[in-house]
Parts: structure tokens; C-alpha cells; sequence
């Protein structure tokens, strides 16, 4: 295998067979060659080719035709690959015949050669012109007798409408092979059929009657496709024939190394490719093809994609074992580690053992189908959705739906032997996923699971996760049999995540049933609150029962409709009669909540109470929150620095909780540079926040609206007059909220923008309440920052953004 080849790296050397480097057997090829084209021996010559599929025989065969027409040593060489079906079978002597009809060169995407004289007397022997003018004449006269009256059109129509041929028949099937061999009294020729295993007994006597005129320069090469042995075996009977028999086996590690060096040059030696492409092709050619045709690839530039199609072909390129790996990671949609594969197919008793998998996985992994991920570089998933998108689909739905129930049965096994539920995580998420409600309902032990896993992520505050887990199937239908605990902990992740039409829907369907009806009512309130739908909250909280929990939401009506003196004295109470024994989680809630109803001093105590409390349970949520609350009132106590750090730590710790509640610290921290005149800065903040808040929040999209509007007329990028048209606009919206505090804000802004730039006032505001603001000592919900607008000199709100709601 001495072959010195040019590999261009910008070339797609799997763009068609043409281009492939034909690296390996070019020695059998030689060998071949000189055996059919040898003057020594000037007899009929037969090649035998066998062997099992994907060992090379098509490959070498149309090699042979190629180079011996390089050679100049033959007028023709016919490549035929004969059809599996017997009717399209009987088409291969047709085809011959229109093969011979034009010089053709001879390349592997068409490898036959005709040369020029060969196809001139092909053509000659048709007698195209003579047939020609025998059937024009025969229309001719036709067509005149149908003009004779009377009888003329009966004549026309029981006449034959082409000219009636008086060849034989059988002899016109055969002519292409005769023609050709009367040309090997001259020059050699080459005839190939492929596939000899599909030649129907017919076409077979048709060649062997043909075959017995072969003379010494004629070649016929047969190819076999065998699995266990040789079942045509067929051996024309040709006079003087000399034999040849090639069996060609699977490819060696040393072949494919060698391709992957002519292939991939720039990355030999890499034993781990040549490797993976050795045990996964089992040495089929074919498979080894599509398998480096994938890498190739994937590497081709750094741009080229792969098609589905590319990806299809080297999966199907697997062995069995690795398609069922393959399967089992793209259909669980991957993340589990490689133990638990281990453990799961065991279990479903698929015979792998450890040490294949471990190859497997590794093999897949070089071939560029699977991915090894996270911190400990054991968790398996496949390298691209297409891959899960191509295993789906070569999938039958029997098989998956049999391979989903033994993965509900193998998880729950694991899961009931090995009750550590941060080891087992991605088997819980799995089970939630996999698990029909059925089969929930039917099994104490699954329902124990999950439930213990709810209970987890709560601890862990996985508040968005929780969401998705109460929105999933499994769990959506069964609400009514989850204990309470687990109840509220889904609801109290759907408020943390705002997901509030998503709440009410739920809660109105566990209000149904008796044991969850309570809890229902009190988080509807609470989410109607959030939706400024008092009057419905009230109604809901006047049929729940006497709680903390109740408290909480009643503050919070009573701080949103500015019950400021009411909600100011609920508040001292509890702060004066903390205790460590006697406080809980909702005491700290309402003191967070609390911060703009006292002065700064007063507030930072109450807040600071407030996160010593939230530290002491282990709430992160709630300390996050109320560090950006204090960070408000660091900026009424003049500490700027301060707090742009809480605003910073708190906006940090929800982001590590993923919650969509960063957007507030973020408004806030825009609301800082605001007032220090970094108002791009303050911008790009803003920006910031409101790709992370829920739409779903109108008092949240109203207030982003604004600040943005407030920024945009400081800046000069719009006139006062359009100024005043978004605030209007905002304020209709605003309308809606109830928020009355915020309404009176942005109503005022409207009010003195008009004055100042046109003397006049449209719009109405309550004085009163923006006089108790503008001269108010205590925190406030927003920033009142001197600006010049076209030399007027205007006090502006920014509207700050405190965690108010849970």
C-alpha cells in the first residue's frame, strides 16, 4: 500500500466515488488487471469476484474498468449492476445496448468505457438510416390508404401502426452481447455483472447460448454477494476458459488506518478515530465509507454541516449493540451518566456488559454522535438534535413505545434501590418525563419518589424547574392525589416564578377537591393580588382560614393601595416581637415588603432583620430579594456604593436560582446610573431587564415603558410632544393596575412636561398625593432626579422596582 496521495483539505473527497482515494487493494487490483489483459494466455478469461456485503467487490470492480481503460488495452468494458427484482432484471441487456450507442470514458460514478470505433460500429450494425426510411416509407403508404373512399379507413385501421419486424425476436434481446462478442475477435472486452446473485434463470441460458461463440480476447468478471456460502456459483460454459476466483473479506485495522491517513492527514496518527472506525464498521467497507465520510465532514472547512442524510447513513453504518446505546441516549434525550446506562440496560436486559459500553460510548463519541459533558465527564448525550431526530425515526413506534414502558420499570428499580435523590436526579426527571398517569396512579412507590423529589427541589428553591415539573403530564393529572406539602410547594414556585394565569388555572382545578381546597384559595388570592384584581383576591382570602399566610397577602393589598399608616403599623408589630421561636418565614416576608413605609434609617433596621431572618431558615430566594430591597434604601441613606453591591449580590443569587425575578435588581441598578447621568448605561440595563421579565406582568412592562420614555427625553431622542403621547399612552395602561402610587407618578410627569414646554396642563394628578411623595422623609419607590431638558431645569422620576410580592 506504497500510494502517494495529493489530499486537498478543501476538497470533498465524499462529494462522489470519483473523488474517494482508492488506498487500499490496489495491489488485487493490479493483479486482476494483468490476468484479464495478459497476451500470454489468449483464451476466454472468467474473474470471479465474491464475498459478504461492504467488503469492496462493486468498489474494486468498477477499479478495474477504470484503469483498463487507462491502459489502452481494450475497446470496451461493460459494468452492469444487476436489480434485485426479476423484472427489472430482464432490462440489463436493454441497458447494454444504450450503452453502446456513444463513446463513454470510463469514471467510478459511471464505470463503463466505450471507445469511438466500438460505438461507430455499433451504431453501423443498427442500420439506423435503413430502419429509418423502412418505417417512414410503411407510415407513408398507411396513411394513403386510409385516403381511399369507403374502405380506406378500415384498410388504415386493421394495418399494424409501425412496421412489422421479422427478426428473431430472442436474437434481438441478445444482439448487444453478440455485437460485442464478435468485437473481442479484434480487441479485448471487458463485460461485468454485479449482483450475479439476482440474474433470473432465463437471462442466464439467454448469455450461456451467446457465451459458447467467446473467443480469446473476450473477459467476463461475475460478482456475488454471499452470506454464509456460495449459492449461484455459476460458471458460463465457455470453450478454453481460463478461471480466476477472488474472495475479497472485511477490511483490516491496517486498511482503515491507512484511509484515515489519506483522509485525514493533518490529525495522523489519531489511534482514537482509527480505532472507533474499526470496531464500529466491523471492517464493512461500507459502514467504514459513511462512518468517515461523517468525520470528514464534520471537519471539511469548519462550516460545512452535516445533512440528516450523512447522519442517517453512519447510524445505520452500526452494529446492532451501538444502535441500541445510540437509542437509548437520544430517545431519554440524553444528560444521564454513563453508570445509570450501565444500570438501565442491564436492567431491561439488553446483553451489554460494562466494558462494551464504555467502548461503545467512547467509539460513538470519536464518530462524533455523542457528547461527554459536566463537571465529573460522565454525562452522555447525543452531539446534535439531529441525531435524536434520525434515531426517532428509524425507531418503529412498537419499539419505542416497549422501550418506554422497560425504562419506567428500570428507573423506578434503580430508583427504589438507591434512595440518594442528588445522585439519582436525572433518573427522577426522566421518570417524571417517561411515566403515563396511569401508571402513577398504580404505584405507591413512584408516587413516594416523586413526591420526595418535589420536596427536594423546593429545598433546593429549583422554583422554575418545580413550575415545569407541576406543568408536566404526569403531574398535572394527578394534583388530586399529591399531599398538601407538595401542593404548596408547586404553587409557591409558580408565584416565585410569576407565573400567574398559569396559578390560576391550577388553582382552580385543585379547588375540586376538598383536601386542597384551602391552600388553593389562599395562593389565588395571592396571585390575584399580583394581577391587581383586589376585590377577586379579597373574596377568595375571606374564604380562607385564619394564617400567617393570609396575613401577608392582606399587607400587601393594603402597601399596593397605598394604606400606608395600616400596613406601616402591622409591620412594627411584628418587628418589635420577633423572636427566634416564635417568627416565621411570613414575618419576614411582610418586613421586606416594608421598606419604603419608614424612614431610611428605620428601613435598613427593618430590612436588615428581615435577611438575618431569611438567613436563619435557609432561604436564599428570600434573602436575594431583600438584599434588593435594602439596596433601595441604601440609596435614601446616601451609600451609593452599598447599594450597587446589594443590587449586584441579589440580582447574582437569582440568577444562580434561575429566576426571572434578576430583572428587578437590574431596573434598579439602571435606576443608579440614571442618577448619576449615565443614562446610555442606564439604558443597556434596562434592556437587560426586560428580556427577563414575564410579560405576563402589566405593572412590570408599564414601569419599563416609562423609565425608558424618561431616559429617551433626558437624552433628547424625542420631542416633549411625543414625550407626553407615550406617557398618556402609559398612563391609560397604568389605569389598570391599580397600582395608585405609580398612576399618580406618571400622571404628574405628564402634567409637568406640559407646563414646562407649553404652558399648560392636560393632564390631572392628585397634588395631594404627589405632595405626601415630593415631601415625604421616608424610602422612596423612586428616584426624583434633577435634569436639564432644552435648558428647563425638571425634576424626573425613575420608578424603582422593590420585591414586594411573596
Amino acid at each position: 500500500m506504497n500510494v502517494s496521495l495529493n489530499t486537498d483539505e478543501h476538497q470533498n473527497l465524499f462529494k462522489s466515488e470519483e473523488a474517494w482515494p482508492f488506498a487500499i487493494r490496489e495491489n488485487k487490483v493490479e493483479e486482476c488487471i494483468d490476468f484479464l489483459l495478459s497476451e500470454a494466455n489468449p483464451t476466454p478469461k472468467l474473474l470471479n469476484i465474491y464475498g459478504v456485503s461492504g467488503s469492496g467487490k462493486s468498489f474494486l470492480a468498477k477499479e478495474i474498468v477504470k484503469k483498463s481503460m487507462e491502459k489502452e488495452k481494450c475497446g470496451a468494458a461493460i459494468y452492469i449492476n444487476v436489480p434485485p427484482s426479476d423484472l427489472d432484471s430482464f432490462a440489463i441487456l436493454k441497458k447494454i445496448k444504450v450503452l453502446l450507442n456513444n463513446e463513454h470514458k470510463a469514471t467510478r460514478d459511471a464505470p463503463y468505457y466505450v471507445s469511438k470505433q466500438i460505438a461507430s460500429r455499433w451504431r453501423l450494425k443498427q442500420n439506423y438510416s435503413s430502419s429509418w426510411k423502412k418505417s417512414y416509407l410503411y407510415r407513408a403508404v398507411r396513411d394513403l390508404v386510409g385516403l381511399i373512399p369507403l374502405g380506406g379507413p378500415f384498410l388504415k385501421a386493421i394495418m399494424p401502426q409501425i412496421l412489422p419486424s421479422n427478426g428473431n425476436k430472442e436474437y434481438s434481446i441478445t444482439k448487444p452481447i453478440h455485437f460485442l462478442l464478435e468485437q473481442a475477435n479484434s480487441q479485448k472486452i471487458i463485460l461485468v455483472f454485479d449482483n450475479t446473485q439476482f440474474i433470473p434463470a432465463t437471462i442466464i441460458d439467454l448469455l450461456e447460448g451467446e457465451f459458447e461463440s467467446a473467443n480469446c480476447s473476450f473477459c467476463l468478471i461475475l460478482i456475488e454477494r454471499i452470506l454464509c456460502k456460495r449459492c449461484v456459483n455459476w460458471l458460463p460454459n465457455i470453450p478454453k476458459l481460463i478461471a480466476k476466483e477472488i474472495e475479497l473479506g472485511r477490511a483490516s485495522r491496517k486498511e482503515i488506518e491507512f484511509l484515515v491517513q489519506q483522509i485525514l492527514p493533518s490529525e495522523f496518527p489519531n489511534e482514537e478515530i482509527i480505532e472507533a472506525v474499526y470496531r464500529r464498521s466491523g471492517g464493512n467497507l461500507k459502514c467504514v465509507w459513511f462512518q468517515l465520510k461523517f468525520i470528514y465532514g464534520r471537519r471539511l472547512s469548519q462550516v460545512q454541516s452535516n445533512s440528516p442524510d450523512s447522519y442517517e447513513d453512519v447510524i445505520q453504518s452500526l452494529t446492532p449493540g451501538d444502535q441500541t446505546i445510540l437509542r437509548l441516549v437520544a430517545l431519554v434525550l440524553g444528560g444521564l451518566s454513563i453508570v445509570h446506562l450501565t444500570k438501565l440496560l442491564a436492567i431491561i436486559n439488553i446483553h451489554i456488559n460494562s466494558e462494551t459500553i464504555l467502548g461503545s460510548i467512547s467509539d460513538l463519541k470519536e464518530l462524533g454522535l455523542l457528547i461527554i459533558n459536566s463537571d465529573s465527564n460522565d454525562k452522555v448525550k447525543v452531539e446534535h438534535e439531529i441525531v435524536a431526530h434520525i434515531v426517532d425515526k428509524l425507531t418503529p413506534e412498537e419499539e419505542k413505545m416497549e422501550l418506554r414502558q422497560q425504562l419506567v420499570t428500570a428507573f423506578c428499580q434503580i430508583l427504589r434501590d438507591d434512595l440518594d435523590i442528588t445522585r439519582n436526579a436525572a433518573l427522577y426527571d426522566k421518570l417524571i418525563g417517561f411515566a403515563h398517569e396511569k401508571e402513577f396512579r398504580a404505584s405507591p412507590h413512584m408516587q413516594s419518589s416523586i413526591v420526595a423529589y418535589i420536596h427536594q427541589q423546593h429545598l433546593n428553591e429549583s422554583f422554575a424547574y418545580l413550575v415545569s415539573i407541576c406543568r408536566d403530564t404526569v403531574c398535572w393529572d394527578v394534583l388530586d392525589i399529591l399531599p398538601s406539602y407538595s401542593i404548596k410547594e408547586m404553587l409557591n414556585a409558580i408565584q416565585k416564578c410569576s407565573f400567574f394565569s398559569f396559578g390560576l388555572i391550577a388553582t382552580e382545578k385543585l379547588k375540586k377537591h376538598h383536601e386542597h381546597r384551602q391552600t388553593a384559595l389562599l395562593f389565588e388570592s395571592k396571585y390575584l393580588v399580583q394581577l391587581f384584581r383586589y376585590d377577586e383576591a379579597e373574596c377568595s382570602l375571606s374564604k380562607a382560614i385564619p394564617s400567617k399566610e393570609k396575613d401577608v397577602v392582606n399587607f400587601n393589598i393594603m402597601s399596593n393601595l397605598c394604606q400606608d399608616e395600616d400596613a406601616a403599623k402591622i409591620s412594627c408589630k411584628i418587628f418589635n416581637s420577633l423572636s427566634l421561636e416564635s417568627s416565621y418565614e411570613f414575618d419576614y416576608t411582610i418586613l421586606r415588603n416594608s421598606g419604603h413605609l419608614f424612614t431610611p434609617q428605620k428601613a435598613y433596621n427593618v430590612l436588615i432583620a428581615a435577611k438575618d431572618g431569611y438567613t436563619r431558615i435557609g432561604s436564599l430566594f428570600g434573602v436575594a430579594t431583600t438584599l434588593n430591597n435594602l439596596g433601595i434604601v441604601e440609596i435614601f441613606r446616601g451609600e451609593k456604593e452599598k447599594a450597587k453591591k446589594n443590587f449586584e449580590n441579589s440580582q447574582q443569587m437569582l440568577k444562580t436560582l434561575r429566576s426571572n425575578e434578576e430583572y428587578q435588581p437590574l431596573v434598579n441598578l439602571a435606576g443608579l446610573s440614571f442618577s448619576e447621568g449615565e443614562y446610555k448605561k442606564a439604558r443597556k440595563l434596562l434592556l437587560r431587564s426586560r428580556n427577563l421579565a414575564p410579560c405576563s406582568l402589566v405593572m412590570d412592562e408599564a414601569m419599563l415603558n416609562f423609565n425608558e420614555a424618561v431616559i429617551s427625553l433626558v437624552l433628547g431622542e424625542i420631542s416633549e410632544n411625543v414625550a407626553i403621547d407615550i406617557f398618556q399612552q402609559i398612563y391609560a395602561n397604568a389605569t389598570k393596575t391599580r397600582d395608585l402610587r405609580f398612576i399618580e407618578v406618571v400622571a404628574w410627569l405628564c402634567a409637568t412636561v406640559e407646563v414646562e414646554f407649553s404652558g399648560y396642563s392636560q393632564t390631572k394628578y392628585s397634588s395631594k398625593m404627589i405632595s405626601k411623595i415630593l415631601q415625604s422623609h421616608n424610602v422612596g419607590l423612586e428616584l426624583l432626579v434633577k435634569t436639564k431638558i432644552k435648558k428647563n431645569v425638571i425634576k424626573v422620576p425613575f420608578v424603582l422596582s422593590p420585591h414586594w410580592r411573596y
